[in-house]
C-alpha cells in the first residue's frame, strides 16, 4: 500500500518526474546504457552520411563531375532530409522514438551499402547523375528522423537538469563520425577504394540497428516487470497524463520560436558548407596538404568542444543560473568568434593556419548543442520531438540551397574568400536575433492534463 500511494504521488509531481503517457524516467544504469547507444547511433549515422563528402573529390575525377553536379549530388540528401523531420518527431512523440530510429536506421543503412552500385550503373555507362540523386534523397528522408526522435526520447526519460548534458554527448557523436570517416574512411579511400566506405557505412549501421533492437525489447521486458511488482498497473489509468497535440498557433505568434529556427538555421549553414566542401577546399587550395589531416582535425576538436560546452552548462544550470541566459550565453560564445575566424580564413595562405582556423571554428559551433539546439526541450517539453523537427526542417535548408550556392558560387567566380564572409553574416544575424529574443521558458503551455 505504501509502494503504490509512493508511485501515485510520484507520478502527480509534475516538477520532480515530468512524466508524459505514464512513462518513468530512466534509472541511472539505463541513462549510461542509453547514452552510449545513442551516442554511438549518431557516430554512425554521420559516418554514413559523410561517405560522400569524402569521396567526393575521387568520385567526380572518376566520372567527369563538374562542381555543379557535385553540389547538386552533394545537397540533394538534404531535400529529403529536410521532409521527415517534423512527421518524424510528431511519429516519436506519439509512438516512440526508439521505434523510429530503429526502422529508419534500416533504411538508411541498406541505401549507404548500396550506394557503389547505384553510381556504377548510372554514373558510368549512362552517364546521369538523377538516379544518383534520387537515391540521395531517399537516404536523407530516412536520416531525417534521426535527430527529432532523439530529441523526443530524451524529453520524456531525462529531468530537466539532465538534459543539456546528455543532448549534448549524444549530439557530438556527430562530429565524432565524422572523424571516424576521415580517419577509417581516408585509410579505406586509399587502400580498398572509394567503394569501401560506403559498405563499410552500411554494415556498421545495420549492426547498430540490430543491437538496438535488443536493448529495446530488453528495456520494454523490465520495465513490464518492474510494472508489474510495483503495482503500476493498477494505478495508471488515474494517473494524468499529457496529451502530445502541438499548438502551432501559439508557436508561430512568439518571436522566441522564430529567432530559434533562424539561429538554428545559421549554425547548420555552418555546418553543412563545411561538411560538405571541406575536402575539396583543402584538395583545391592545398593540394600538398595530407588528405587525413584535414579530414581529421576539425573533427577531433567539435566534441571536445561540446562535451565541455555541455557539462559546464549543466554546472551553471545546476547553480541557480537562468536557463535562458545559458542558453544565450553558449550560443553567442558559439556563433560570434566562429564568424570571425571563417572571415579570417579567407585571407589564409598557411595552410596550417586554415587548417587550425576551421578546426577552431568548427568546434565552437559545438558549443551551441547547449545554446539553440537544446531550446525544443525547453520552450516545448510536451511536444519537443516536433518541434525540434520542425527546426531542424528550417536547419536543413543549408543542407541543399547552401551546398548548392557554395557549388555555384565556386563555379562561377572561383572565391572561397566569398563563401566563407557570407556564411560569417548568416551567423551575425541570426544569433543576433536569438540573443534579443530567444528565453527556454516553455512557451507550449502544460496543458491537456485529464
Amino acid at each position: 500500500m505504501k509502494r503504490c500511494l509512493y508511485h501515485v504521488v510520484e507520478k502527480m509531481n509534475p516538477v520532480k518526474n515530468e512524466k508524459n503517457e505514464g512513462q518513468s524516467y530512466w534509472t541511472q544504469s539505463e541513462r549510461y546504457l542509453w547514452l552510449a547507444v545513442l551516442f554511438s547511433g549518431t557516430s554512425i549515422l554521420y559516418f554514413a552520411r559523410v561517405a560522400m563528402p569524402i569521396t567526393m573529390p575521387t568520385v567526380a575525377r572518376e566520372y567527369s563531375w563538374n562542381k555543379v553536379d557535385s553540389g547538386i549530388i552533394l545537397s540533394c540528401f538534404f531535400w529529403g532530409y529536410a521532409l521527415t523531420q517534423v512527421p518524424g518527431g510528431n511519429l516519436s512523440d506519439s509512438m516512440g522514438g526508439d521505434y523510429v530510429l530503429f526502422v529508419a536506421a534500416i533504411g538508411w543503412s541498406l541505401l549507404t551499402f548500396c550506394t557503389p552500385d547505384l553510381i556504377h550503373i548510372f554514373g558510368g555507362p549512362i552517364g546521369v547523375i538523377w538516379p544518383i540523386v534520387l537515391g540521395r534523397s531517399i537516404l536523407g528522408l530516412c536520416q531525417g528522423v534521426h535527430f527529432p526522435s532523439v530529441s523526443s526520447l530524451l524529453s520524456k526519460k531525462l529531468r530537466t537538469a539532465e538534459k543539456t548534458f546528455f543532448l549534448s554527448f549524444v549530439f557530438t557523436g556527430a562530429p565524432v563520425g565524422m572523424l571516424l570517416n576521415g580517419s577509417l574512411g581516408s585509410y579505406m579511400l586509399n587502400r580498398f577504394g572509394w567503394q569501401s566506405v560506403f559498405r563499410c557505412a552500411g554494415v556498421l549501421g545495420l549492426t547498430w540497428a540490430v543491437v538496438l533492437r535488443y536493448i529495446m525489447l530488453t528495456y520494454k521486458k523490465a520495465s513490464s516487470s518492474k510494472e508489474c511488482e510495483d503495482g503500476k498497473i493498477e494505478i495508471e489509468s488515474k494517473v494524468p497524463v499529457m496529451k502530445n497535440s502541438v499548438p502551432w498557433g501559439i508557436l508561430f505568434q512568439s518571436p522566441a520560436f522564430w529567432c530559434m529556427l533562424f539561429a538554428h538555421f545559421a549554425e547548420t549553414n555552418t555546418f553543412f558548407i563545411m561538411m560538405s566542401w571541406l575536402p575539396i577546399y583543402f584538395s583545391e587550395v592545398f593540394p600538398g596538404g595530407k588528405g587525413w589531416i584535414f579530414n581529421v582535425v576539425p573533427w577531433i576538436i567539435c566534441p571536445v568542444f561540446g562535451l565541455i560546452g555541455g557539462w559546464v552548462a549543466q554546472q551553471l544550470i545546476i547553480k541557480g543560473w537562468g536557463i535562458t541566459l545559458v542558453r544565450k550565453l553558449f550560443e553567442g560564445c558559439g556563433l560570434y568568434p566562429t564568424s570571425l575566424l571563417l572571415i579570417l580564413i579567407g585571407y589564409q595562405s598557411s595552410y596550417i593556419g586554415a587548417l587550425v582556423s576551421l578546426a577552431v571554428a568548427m568546434g565552437l559551433t559545438k558549443l551551441t548543442l547547449s545554446g539553440v539546439v537544446a531550446n525544443p526541450l525547453d520552450i516545448a517539453p510536451t511536444c519537443a520531438g516536433t518541434v525540434y523537427g520542425m527546426m531542424n526542417t528550417m536547419g536543413a535548408i543549408p543542407g541543399f540551397l547552401g551546398v548548392y550556392i557554395t557549388g555555384y558560387i565556386l563555379e562561377i567566380f572561383q572565391s572561397w574568400k566569398m563563401v566563407f564572409n557570407f556564411t560569417a553574416c548568416l551567423n551575425i544575424i541570426f544569433c543576433s536575433f536569438f540573443l534579443i529574443f530567444g528565453t527556454a521558458k516553455p512557451i507550449v503551455p502544460m496543458s491537456g492534463v485529464s
